[in-house]
């Protein structure tokens, strides 16, 4: 009987330390008026920004890399009556969790039509990633640019 309860307390101790998930919060909002001119019309990248202590330009340039690929795939065959235009910010702050250093990492996603703004969205979420790892950069903003691709 008591290796069975030592097991457990194994069991249930090695399953909370091993999860390097934290938590995912995202939102949108698209204006009802821009649906359907959304799904034919482009999207050109406006901006990128990056807020992050280390690394913020390299890491500018490789969100616009990015982004750029992503919506050259969305954009392929549109005719498009409309352009808008996508600014994206990003954001990386670190914290202490359990002897365990973990990152939020933010994008804000603005797309435009003209002045007007047609989407507002944020995918934010707590990583032991940071944006300096390309291939953790390249999911992040495949996930937070969906809605908009």
């Amino acid at each position: 009987m008591r290796w069975w309860s030592v097991i457990l307390i194994l069991l249930v101790l090695g399953n909370s330390c091993a999860s390097n998930r934290g938590k995912v919060v995202h939102d949108r909002y698209l204006s009802e008026n821009y649906k359907g001119k959304l799904k034919e019309g482009v999207v050109r990248i406006q901006g990128v920004s990056v807020s992050r202590s280390f690394d913020a330009q390299k890491i500018e340039e490789n969100s616009r890399y990015i982004l750029s690929l992503l919506f050259q795939k969305r954009n392929e065959n549109k005719i498009g009556s409309c352009t808008f235009s996508l600014e994206v910010s990003l954001k990386e702050d670190s914290f202490i969790r359990d002897y365990h250093t973990w990152n939020t990492v933010t994008v804000e996603l603005s797309l435009l039509d003209d002045t007007t703004r047609v989407f507002t969205g944020f995918y934010t979420e707590e990583t032991d990633s940071t944006l300096s790892s390309y291939s953790y950069l390249y999911s992040l903003l495949e996930r937070a640019s969906r809605e908009v691709r």
